[in-house]
């Protein structure tokens, strides 16, 4: 049980078809997870991952978007990578300035928040918000990302690249 062992170890070993991935405390498995599978075994809702490359000082993504590439981030350019990002590092705005444009695909009212499902070209992105928001499928929203607590792993390996420059 993933939340009974977050909760009461003091250390945790994450296995994947009985090969340990990654040992450490909850906290630093579920904020610096090893690998993509790591990332998105631990934690709920599941970590959103948008396949990209870096491009000089930004992040493109397949899907045509791009975002500043976080200053920790030290792939060369062209590098096939994947974007992670959790739903508490993201926010839902109606308008403004934003990271990223997608449409409502769904609401999850979930009591003391909302799990908003925002479809970013054929990717969808989990985003914990109010538990007063409201929208219709297909409508236009924009999505802020907070780089400085995303992901960045090798989309070839798996592994992750964010530590190497935090």
């Amino acid at each position: 049980d993933q939340v009974e062992a977050l909760s009461m170890a003091d250390q945790v070993a994450v296995l994947k078809e009985g090969k340990v991935q990654q040992v450490g405390t909850p906290t630093e498995v579920y904020e610096r997870p090893a690998n993509q599978w790591v990332a998105g075994f631990v934690g709920s809702p599941p970590i959103s991952l948008l396949a990209c490359h870096a491009e000089g000082d930004r992040l493109v993504g397949a899907e045509g978007w791009t975002l500043p590439r976080p200053r920790w981030a030290t792939a060369e350019d062209g590098r096939a990578l994947m974007l992670g990002l959790r739903a508490e590092d993201l926010s839902v705005e109606q308008r403004g300035n934003a990271s990223l444009s997608g449409e409502l695909y769904g609401l999850e009212p979930l009591g003391d928040r909302t799990v908003v499902d925002v479809r970013v070209g054929t990717e969808i992105l989990k985003v914990k918000a109010r538990p007063t928001v409201t929208g219709t499928p297909g409508e236009r929203l924009l999505v802020t990302v907070d780089l400085d607590r995303a992901h960045l792993f090798d989309a070839g390996t798996g592994l992750s690249l964010s530590e190497a420059g935090r």
